[in-house]
């Protein structure tokens, strides 16, 4: 059995070679120009129409206005935190026992949807929200994690508790989750 290995080894090389040896040679490499990578092919980074500057908003705290707390039925002063990827998060109604929602931007990582796909075992994003890129990352009873593609590089995350709240409009803390979303994204200026 070890002969066979050997002389199909020698047979496998000799062939490349032979190929190698009939093949033309030129003088230098001749580069070979590779396709810009396009976002439209790698569902972890998907086209977005009209991209948002996430990068510009220093504050996470700014990109929901007080009239949209109040139509949420938040109440308090926001929470300024740090992700565990060193960009500033937001957090309003955690002293609270109605509706709590955490947003942190992802924009240093430059890795889009691929973390959260690969996290959740998807291949490619499950919704949109105002023609942006939604991937459900933990869809619970109480609460719900989404991430928005605002750029094919550039993510925000966002996870809504409906605490106890009965509103009948804040039950599904996902559609919750992608009004909120919606709210944020009106707060995003446009990209260049």
């Amino acid at each position: 059995m070890n002969r066979f290995r050997v002389v199909l080894a020698s047979a496998i090389a000799a062939s490349g070679l032979g190929v190698a040896a009939c093949a033309p040679q030129s003088a230098s490499p001749v580069p070979q120009e590779s396709a810009p990578r396009s976002s439209a092919v790698d569902p972890a980074m998907p086209r977005v129409e009209h991209p948002k500057d996430l990068e510009a908003v220093e504050d996470p705290c700014q990109l929901l206005r007080p009239d949209q707390l109040a139509q949420l039925g938040v109440v308090g002063e926001p929470i300024r935190e740090q992700s565990p990827w060193g960009e500033a998060l937001c957090v309003w109604g955690a002293r609270t026992d109605g509706v709590r929602v955490n947003l942190a931007p992802v924009t240093t990582l430059n890795i889009g949807l691929r973390s959260v796909l690969r996290s959740v075992s998807k291949t490619a994003p499950d919704d949109n929200v105002d023609g942006y890129p939604v991937v459900v990352s933990q869809p619970l009873t109480y609460s719900c994690g989404i991430y928005v593609s605002t750029t094919p590089e550039d993510t925000f995350s966002l996870n809504v508790d409906r605490g106890d709240s009965d509103r009948v409009d804040q039950q599904d803390p996902c559609a919750l989750a992608k009004q909120v979303a919606s709210m944020v994204l009106s707060n995003i200026p446009d990209k260049n």
